[in-house]
C-alpha cells in the first residue's frame, strides 16, 4: 500500500468517525460540502465527468446543465462513500420525510402469494437505503452478497479492525450470508428462505458468478450474473429489481419494480433459455434507469463513474 493510499484511507475513517458524531442533516451537509470543495479542486476529474456525462446522458439534455450533473455526480458518490456507512446509525422511521418509496405493494402482493421475494439490487444511487428502509419492516430478509467479512477466528489487526468497524456502524445487524465467494451452501439456505416466503436480496449486476450472460447496456457490452434470476426460478419466487436514486424533495428515492416476467409461450423446462431471457429483461431495465438518472451511476463496470 502506498502512502498516497494510507493517507486516502486515514482521511476517510478520520471522517467517518466525525460524522458518526453529527445530527444525520448536518452530517449530509458536511458530505456535500466536502464534495463541492473536491469538484472545485479537482479540475481534471471534473473535466473528465463532464466528458463523461456528454457521452452517456439522453442527447435532449442542454449542454449548459453538464457542469451542474457533473457536480451532482461528485455529490453522489461522496454519499455512497460515507453516507452508506452513516445511514445505518439512524433510524428510517425517524426519517421518513427523507425518504420516498415506491412499489412496496409488488413486494406485499407477492408475499400474500406465498410466493418469496428475490430483490435484484445494484450499484447505483445509493445502496444502502434498500436496507436502511427494510430494517423498518417486519420480514426477515437474508442478504446473499460477496461480503468479503474477515474469517470468524482470524486474529490479525486486520480482522481485529474490521470487526471492531462493521459492528461500530451497525454494518454486521443484518441476516448476512456469503463471504469471498457465493457457494452452494449459501444459495441452499437463501432457497430455503425462499420457499418459507421469505425475502432474498441480491446483487444483480454484481462482478462475481459463474453463470453470466452477455447484455448491452447503453450501447455498451457487459456480462450480468445469473445467480438472483436462476435462485427465483428455482424456488418460484418473484424477482423484483429494486433500484435507489439520490434526489432533492424527497432527498432520497427506493423504488421497487414490477417482477420480471416470462412470456406466456415460454417452457418452464427450458430453465436456461427462461434465465436468459429474465437477465436480458433485467438489463433492460437497469438500461433505463441509467438513462433517466446518469449522475447516480458509480458502478466501474459500466465505466459509469468519476474518472481517476
Amino acid at each position: 500500500m502506498t502512502l498516497l493510499e494510507i493517507a486516502d484511507k486515514l482521511r476517510f475513517y478520520v471522517m467517518l468517525e466525525v460524522l458518526r458524531l453529527l445530527p444525520l442533516p448536518r452530517a449530509v451537509q458536511l458530505i456535500t460540502a466536502s464534495a463541492h470543495a473536491m469538484y472545485a479542486l479537482s479540475w481534471s476529474k471534473r473535466r473528465k465527468a463532464i466528458h463523461w456525462l456528454r457521452e452517456t446522458v439522453p442527447p435532449q439534455t442542454p449542454s449548459p446543465e453538464m457542469p451542474k450533473h457533473a457536480r451532482e455526480l461528485f455529490v453522489h458518490a461522496a454519499f455512497r462513500r460515507y453516507l452508506n456507512y452513516v445511514l445505518s446509525l439512524h433510524d428510517a422511521n425517524d426519517w421518513r420525510e427523507w425518504l420516498e418509496v415506491a412499489g412496496w405493494q409488488h413486494v406485499e402482493q407477492a408475499l400474500a402469494r406465498n410466493r418469496g421475494v428475490v430483490l435484484l439490487t445494484c450499484h447505483t444511487g445509493l445502496p444502502r437505503l434498500e436496507r436502511w428502509f427494510l430494517r423498518t419492516q417486519p420480514h426477515l430478509v437474508y442478504y446473499l452478497y460477496r461480503i468479503g467479512f474477515a474469517a470468524p477466528g482470524a486474529t490479525s489487526w486486520g480482522a481485529r479492525f474490521q470487526r471492531w468497524h462493521l459492528h461500530r456502524f451497525r454494518l454486521d445487524s443484518d441476516h448476512l450470508l456469503g463471504n469471498d465467494e457465493l457457494s452452494v451452501q449459501y444459495m441452499k439456505k437463501a432457497y430455503n428462505h425462499l420457499r418459507r416466503n421469505g425475502i432474498v436480496s441480491i446483487s444483480g449486476d454484481g462482478s462475481t458468478g459463474e453463470r453470466r450472460y452477455p447484455v448491452t447496456i447503453c450501447g455498451r457490452n457487459h456480462s450480468v450474473p445469473a445467480g438472483g434470476i436462476s435462485l427465483g426460478l428455482m424456488a418460484g419466487a418473484a424477482i423484483l429489481p429494486c433500484f435507489t436514486i439520490i434526489g432533492k424533495a424527497p432527498r432520497f428515492r427506493l423504488v421497487f419494480e414490477e417482477a420480471l416476467a416470462l412470456p406466456t409461450t415460454h417452457d418452464p423446462r427450458d430453465r436456461t433459455g427462461n434465465t436468459r431471457m429474465l437477465v436480458e429483461a433485467y438489463a433492460a431495465r437497469l438500461e433505463a434507469y441509467i438513462l433517466r438518472h446518469p449522475t447516480n451511476i458509480a458502478h466501474p463496470r459500466y465505466s459509469l463513474r468519476i474518472p481517476a
